[in-house]
């Protein structure tokens, strides 16, 4: 989910382009085959928060703090800018592993609706508050004892930039926020750190570039409104994302953009062109009692629901699998089909499933709509325990094959024997779970 949700960073900056590869690439993005590709957007990511209104004016002055100007060489002006890059990718790097073990410690609570609706308002004031609804205002206390970090010794241009994300707070709070939660819900402590640190070192290109380059502090562009415009695109990110969280964990709105993905990719790169057209990339709050302000707001949400359309799945799930249900009958159901597989002499794949799990309708989506896995599929008798409403009949399903977390995919081979190897939890790869069918006997 983390790289997935990435993904409408990148269409939020470059929507011009996408096509079916396109959407090949992002989804292998998604499952972790292109580390390297979402590190990419990280530092996207942070080279854009450079670019906003509480970052970009500090630019020249901090480097004139640090003393850049007075260096005797471009050599030794990117060695100091580099030592201050450098204390932001540990600060950034530290935060990266808290919130991942914060992750690991919560299990598979994350996948809660209501951890998943919770997710979803802080993206909801993440992107307020980058539309102007209310600002984030540091301490000023805070911000002069930071400030009087400064100096030419490494070891002070090093605490300024392991210091330096609480002034810019205003502009990299939310950000951090969202990728943060992002990193903590994957839970990949290796991938987090990854990713923090090159959107640290996203965040200190112009750090670098000016440092070096001295010359070029006073030739680069003034502070304008263009700024709000890098600003408001970060305020569509995270609302797309708080869209993305609430899709499962309200269902009818997963079917909505299903059925939104439908009218096709040439339709919705329409609506977003209609979007942009209407001002979405300029909404603001402080802008109002406008007629153009509604506009660009409703352009925000048709670029919102657009986005979210690209991202749903074109595929829906065919109905090869049984069921099993919230109902008295639940567990007889399912006892019934395990022993009609057994008589058959058929192994079973049960899938232990819920509508407000992102992975499980991955699989659905990914895994089990392969061509190829459908044909291995064929020969087993396909059980899947929906439990997005716990029933007591349920919980001693779980309860009885030690499931808990969601999804987890089991096998019993076709003497009736429940195999311990392999267990499946979490999104597997059409080819890998392939490996997994051929070995069930």
């Amino acid at each position: 989910m983390q790289i997935k949700t990435l993904f409408f960073l990148s269409l939020g900056f470059a929507s011009s382009a996408y096509s079916s590869s396109l959407e090949d690439s992002f989804q292998a993005a998604l499952h972790g085959d292109q580390l390297l590709w979402a590190g990419l957007l990280a530092v996207l990511a942070g080279f854009l928060t450079s670019l906003s209104p509480c970052v970009y004016p500090l630019i020249p002055i901090t480097l004139s703090i640090m003393g850049t100007r007075r260096v005797k060489s471009n050599l030794h002006g990117f060695t100091i800018a580099l030592v201050y890059v450098l204390g932001m990718m540990l600060l950034y790097s530290t935060l990266g592993i808290l919130f991942v073990s914060f992750g690991r410690l919560a299990g598979s609570g994350l996948q809660s609706p209501w951890i998943l609706g919770c997710l979803a308002g802080i993206f909801i004031l993440l992107a307020l508050s980058m539309f102007n609804a209310f600002d984030v205002v540091v301490p000023q206390s805070i911000i002069k004892r930071v400030s009087r970090q400064g100096g030419t010794g490494y070891a002070s241009v090093f605490l300024m930039g392991l210091l330096s994300g609480i002034i810019a707070a205003p502009c990299t709070g939310p950000i951090l926020t969202f990728i943060l939660t992002l990193v903590g819900n994957n839970g990949d402590l290796f991938r987090g750190v990854f990713l923090m640190a090159l959107y640290s070192f996203g965040l200190g290109i112009p750090f670098l570039v000016l440092g070096t380059f001295s010359s070029f502090i006073a030739r680069i562009p003034k502070s304008g409104p263009w700024m709000n415009v890098v600003k408001s695109s970060f305020g569509v990110v995270m609302l797309s994302t708080a869209f993305y969280y609430l899709q499962f964990a309200w269902s009818w709105l997963y079917d909505f953009f299903v059925r939104l993905r439908v009218l096709g990719v040439h339709m919705l790169i329409l609506m977003i062109c209609v979007a942009l057209i209407m001002g979405a990339w300029q909404f603001s709050f402080k802008n109002r009692f406008k007629v153009s302000t509604l506009s660009q707001g409703c352009g925000v949400l048709i670029l919102v629901l657009s986005l979210n359309g690209l991202a749903a799945p074109l595929i829906v799930q065919d109905n090869l699998w049984t069921m099993v249900t919230k109902n008295d009958k639940s567990l007889d159901h399912f006892q019934g089909k395990i022993d009609e597989a057994r008589k058959l002499k058929k192994p079973v794949v049960i899938d232990f499933y819920a509508d407000w799990c992102a992975s499980c309708k991955e699989l659905d989506q990914y895994t089990y709509a392969s061509i190829d896995v459908k044909k291995a599929l064929s020969r087993f008798v396909l059980i899947k325990v929906d439990v997005t409403h716990e029933s007591k009949a349920l919980n001693e399903l779980q309860k009885r094959f030690g499931v808990v977390g969601l999804p987890t995919v089991l096998f019993i081979d076709s003497q009736g024997a429940v195999q311990s190897s392999p267990i499946i939890f979490g999104f597997i790869k059409a080819k890998a779970f392939l490996k997994h069918l051929e070995s069930i006997k």
